[in-house]
């Protein structure tokens, strides 16, 4: 993405905290900006809290007025989409979130647990409980927004590799640690979540933005322009 005169903001994960995510989107919306604001959610929206459904519908609408919104793909998307396809052979996810975000669809996850080795069970209560329009969300998400200054991924990069040739699994997985030389990254600032943090971490060649918001009650995102210092935005329960 080649668009030097925006300014761009980094929400870090969601996990299924609703009330938090409108609070953030109502901190970027008044925040006084005269460039065009391009909102890039960090991932992992399910899971762990208690309205995963809820946030994906969220999602799913309109962004306000003001902004652009572009959600990238995190490892507890790919894990619900994992199991979504073959519940059966994949459900290590409800251990990892998953049993709290079918919860968010209204399902008894009793039935589920009595039908771990029903596929065809399992898939009709599936259906009849996830939106299609959510599953094609999940599919369509991309895994890496690139500026001239900035690299955001839910993840982290592997050292040594070029941005073009990194794996989408990696950038969904990988912790991120240490402030890295940026000479992988096109001297580019990398922009995270996944990796937890008790305020969003601000260095010189990364920044981190997943303050737990499930479990802390806070979430976070910052501001980035490339002729400003890094902007901090919080909002709590």
């Amino acid at each position: 993405m080649k668009d030097a005169s925006a300014v761009f903001y980094a929400v870090g994960d969601v996990h299924g905290c609703l009330s938090l995510l409108k609070k953030i989107d109502l901190l970027i919306a008044s925040d006084d900006q005269d460039r065009e604001k391009i909102v890039v959610m960090l991932g992992d929206y399910v899971d762990r809290g208690p309205a995963s459904a809820q946030v994906l519908d969220y999602l799913n609408t309109r962004p306000p007025a003001n902004f652009r919104r572009i959600c990238l793909a995190g490892n507890h998307e790919e894990t619900m989409l994992s199991f979504l396809e073959d519940p059966t052979t994949n459900g290590g996810w409800l251990d990892y979130g998953g049993f709290e975000t079918l919860r968010s669809y209204g399902i008894d996850t009793s039935e589920i647990v009595a039908n771990r080795t029903r596929p065809k069970k399992l898939a009709q209560i599936l259906e009849s409980h996830i939106p299609g329009d959510h599953v094609e969300f999940l599919r369509q998400l991309p895994v890496m927004v690139c500026s001239p200054d900035y690299v955001m991924v839910h993840g982290g990069l592997r050292q040594g590799v070029p941005i073009a040739d990194q794996l989408d699994h990696d950038l969904m997985w990988l912790r991120a640690g240490g402030d890295a030389t940026p000479g992988h990254r096109a001297n580019r600032v990398l922009i995270h979540g996944h990796t937890p943090v008790s305020t969003a971490l601000i260095t010189p060649h990364r920044i981190c933005v997943d303050t737990e918001a499930y479990r802390t009650g806070v979430l976070s995102a910052v501001r980035v322009r490339s002729d400003e210092a890094v902007k901090v935005l919080s909002c709590t329960a």
